[in-house]
């Protein structure tokens, strides 16, 4: 199940926390996003992960969302210690299996 992350601040405190061996996906997308949906539900069926839901409509990540040049969703951002990848669009559990595998390596 994933958390609403509501503000820019709790966000970047979150990005700055260690988790240890946990992987933490922060979702950049919408409720009424079909895609969106299809890759969480796709996240929720691996084990051991944590997940962030980032509404592209708040307006305190427009900034952020300007800045990095996130134009398209669902944007994602896979981070494990202090390894960072991003991807745009639904990817297969498989898929996102194979992220975390590299991501872990």
């Amino acid at each position: 199940m994933a958390t609403e992350i509501t503000t820019f601040q709790n966000y970047e405190t979150l990005n700055n926390v260690d988790f240890g061996e946990r992987v933490i996906f922060f979702k950049f997308g919408g409720e009424w996003c079909k895609p969106c949906n299809e890759l969480e539900k796709n996240m929720e069926d691996i084990p051991g992960v944590i997940l962030y839901n980032i509404s592209v409509n708040n307006v305190e990540f427009e900034e952020f969302l300007e800045t990095n040049n996130i134009n398209s969703i669902p944007y994602t951002q896979v981070k494990y210690r202090k390894k960072q990848i991003t991807f745009n669009g639904v990817k297969t559990v498989t898929e996102l299996t194979e992220i975390i595998n590299t991501i872990k390596a």
